[in-house]
C-alpha cells in the first residue's frame, strides 16, 4: 500500500507536486495552502469583513465554505446562501445537503426559495424552453438567477462580498468559450476578484481558481463532506461548445502537465490586462431598481414572461 511521502500513514490520492502520495490529512492541508496562496496572491480577501458565500450544495460550493471556515472563520464574518431553484430531484436533495453542511460547520445559511418567493422555477423555464414559448435554455435562466439573487441578497445585508465555487476547469471552460465566440465584455469578467463598478452589486471573488475539478472532489471525499450526488436533469450536453472545449483542455493537460496553469496564469497577467473595454453605463432596473444596462433587468423579464404567462414575449 503507499504510503503518504509526509508522515507515512497510507496514502490516498497522488499528488504530482510531491511526487508521491499524501493521506488525508495532508493532502488537505495541501489544497488549504493552494487557496490561501490564491487569497493572498489576489488579495481576495481585501476590505472584506462580511463575505457571502454561494452554495448550491455540489462539490465546489462546499469545499469553498468548508475551507473558507477552516482558514478564516476567526477573521471575518461568512454566511451561505442557498437557492432553491425549483427543480424536481434535485433541489431538494440539495438543500438537504446544504443543510447538512451548516450543522457540521456551524455557519449561518439562509436560503431562498425561487418557487415560493419569486413565483416560478428552473423546471418552468425549462418546461417553456423545450415547448419553444421561450428561446432561452434553462441553464442560461439559472445562471442569470442565482448571479441576480447572490448579489441582490449581498447588498440589501450588508455584505463586502460574494464567494462563488468556480474552479480552475470553470474558468478556463468560461474563457475558451468566451475567445471562440468573441464575448470580450464576460472575458474580462473571468479573474479571481471581480471588482464593483455599482454601489447595488458587490465584489465577487473566486477562492478555488486554482484548483481543479478533481481537487476539489478529493478534498470534500478526505473530509467526508456531504455533496449532491444528483446530476442536474438539465445539464447541458457534452456535444455542447463548452463542454468540448473543457474536454480538449483536459486532454492537452494529459499529454502536457501544467497547460492548465500555463493558460490561466497568461489569461490573467497578459491577455486580460491587454483588452480595453469601455465601461458600461448602468442604469436601475424599472421594476426591482438593482443595476442594469437596459430599462428592465434580464431577471425581472424572466420573472414576467414565467409568472405572467405571456410567452410570446420571448426573451434572449
Amino acid at each position: 500500500m503507499a504510503k503518504c511521502r509526509i508522515c507515512g500513514k497510507p496514502g490516498f490520492v497522488y499528488v504530482s507536486e510531491y511526487k508521491g502520495y499524501l493521506c488525508k490529512e495532508h493532502y488537505s492541508r495541501f489544497i488549504e495552502s493552494k487557496v490561501d496562496r490564491c487569497v493572498k496572491r489576489f488579495a481576495l480577501l481585501r476590505g472584506i469583513k462580511r463575505l457571502l458565500i454561494g452554495l448550491s450544495g455540489g462539490k465546489d460550493s462546499i469545499a469553498l465554505l468548508y475551507i473558507m471556515n477552516r482558514l478564516y472563520g476567526d477573521k471575518i464574518e461568512l454566511e451561505g446562501l442557498h437557492i432553491n431553484l425549483g427543480i424536481p430531484g434535485y433541489s431538494g436533495e440539495s438543500q438537504q445537503i446544504v443543510d447538512k453542511l451548516s450543522s457540521i460547520t456551524g455557519i449561518k445559511v439562509s436560503f431562498i426559495n425561487l418557487c415560493a418567493d419569486y413565483g416560478f422555477s428552473i423546471k418552468k423555464a425549462a418546461d417553456y424552453y423545450f415547448k419553444k414559448r421561450i428561446n432561452r435554455p434553462p441553464c442560461s435562466v439559472c445562471g442569470t438567477v442565482k448571479r441576480y439573487l447572490l448579489n441582490k441578497y449581498a447588498v440589501e445585508k450588508g455584505f463586502d462580498a460574494v464567494a462563488t465555487g468556480h474552479n480552475l476547469d470553470d474558468i478556463l471552460r468560461f474563457a475558451s468559450t468566451n475567445i471562440v465566440t468573441g464575448d470580450v465584455s464576460n472575458l474580462v469578467k473571468q479573474v479571481p476578484r471581480e471588482e464593483s463598478t455599482h454601489p447595488k452589486i458587490v465584489t465577487k471573488i473566486r477562492p478555488l481558481c486554482y484548483l481543479s475539478n478533481k481537487e476539489t472532489l478529493n478534498y470534500v471525499e478526505a473530509n467526508n463532506l456531504p455533496i449532491v450526488r444528483t446530476t442536474c436533469p438539465y445539464k447541458p450536453s457534452e456535444r455542447k461548445l463548452a463542454p468540448m472545449l473543457a474536454s480538449k483542455i483536459g486532454e492537452i493537460e494529459a499529454v502536457i502537465p501544467g497547460f492548465k496553469s500555463m493558460y490561466i496564469n497568461n489569461l490573467w497577467r497578459k491577455i486580460i490586462p491587454s483588452i480595453k473595454t469601455e465601461p458600461v453605463e448602468l442604469n436601475e432596473c424599472e421594476i426591482c431598481g438593482m443595476p442594469t444596462s437596459i430599462k428592465v433587468c434580464s431577471f425581472c423579464k424572466i420573472r414576467h414572461i414565467l409568472t405572467s404567462d405571456q410567452s410570446e414575449e420571448r426573451f434572449l
